[in-house]
């Protein structure tokens, strides 16, 4: 399953929001972001099991 693809863009912006990402530093600031997302849960997925981590920044909280 493709993680990156679960990202839940607002929540994305929100926390930019929070940390107040200067503009000339947002692109890089989503991809470091991400990247970090996507690594840390792949390792925590990891086991075995083919579920969704569910501490990622996903849509998967509001399917409930």
């Amino acid at each position: 399953m493709n993680l990156i693809s679960l990202i839940n863009t607002d929540k994305l912006f929100t926390r930019a929001l929070e940390e107040q990402v200067p503009y000339f530093k947002f692109a890089s600031w989503i991809e470091s972001t991400v990247q970090k997302e996507v690594i840390t849960q792949l390792f925590k997925a990891k086991g075995g099991k083919n579920e969704v981590p569910k501490d990622l920044i996903t849509n998967e909280e509001e399917k409930k």
